[in-house]
């Protein structure tokens, strides 16, 4: 497992994308990794853990847009510097509907 450390060049961006099964049982996997990826472009905890908490909702508000039919989610988080934009969408549709933008409150 990787630590809790900010990356070596906080400047450069940096970009995840991540498919889950729309299922609310795959939600926290969403959570855990917008925490972690807050915590390695360089966040504290608490901060860490609002944006998990935003992308928990908007995974599920992305999950009940698309109804039964929705096999699943796309996530694509990317930063620049400390800023961190969240996409959340259904999987092979248009690019993320809900997005996220957030900056560590400290």
């Amino acid at each position: 497992m990787m630590a809790d450390a900010p990356r070596e060049s906080p400047g450069a961006p940096l970009s995840v994308r991540l498919s889950i099964p729309a299922s609310k049982a795959f939600h926290a996997v969403a959570t855990a990794l917008a925490g972690k990826f807050a915590r390695v472009v360089g966040w504290d905890g608490d901060d860490a853990d609002r944006l998990g908490e935003a992308v928990e909702h908007a995974a599920a508000d992305a999950a009940a847009r698309a109804g039964d039919g929705a096999a699943d989610l796309d996530l694509e988080m990317a930063a620049v510097g400390t800023s961190v934009e969240v996409r959340v969408g259904c999987a092979g549709g248009q690019p993320g509907a809900i997005v996220i933008r957030m900056e560590p409150a400290g």
